[in-house]
């Protein structure tokens, strides 16, 4: 079976969550399954595990890590810039949720990184 640690295929048959700051579904993948890096850097921010969590208990819950990040890219790419907001910034996602972020702004080339999802949003319903 193929995975991906650092950006490089290989072959084996486990991968270990602590090993390269990879992570399967919190469990061995199965076959076919892919290892994804914990956090992740799509499109215009940087998604933080910590932020990843807070979407799986705040607002999907019961659905796997690589879906929540998957739907946070989603989300993130509609979503727009709001105010300051302690030392980064506010941002919300489209309607009909209006999921809340607050993103640290970028350093240098670094992505702007979503940390924290907040734990309400409009006609926020747990899934």
């Amino acid at each position: 079976m193929e995975e991906v640690h650092k950006g490089k295929p290989t072959i084996s048959s486990t991968c270990s969550t602590e090993e390269q700051g990879l992570v399967c579904s919190e469990r061995r993948p199965s076959q076919g399954e892919r290892c994804v890096p914990k956090g992740g850097a799509r499109g215009r921010f940087f998604y933080t595990p910590h932020a990843v969590n807070r979407y799986r208990e705040r607002v999907h819950r019961g659905i796997s890590y690589e879906r929540a990040l998957f739907e946070l890219i989603e989300i993130g790419e509609k979503a727009h810039y709001v105010k300051d907001y302690n030392s980064g910034q506010y941002w919300r996602g489209p309607k009909p949720m209006r999921l809340r972020m607050i993103v640290a702004p970028s350093i240098g080339a670094e992505l702007p990184q979503v940390t924290t999802i907040l734990p309400a949003a409009d006609n926020l319903v747990s899934k």
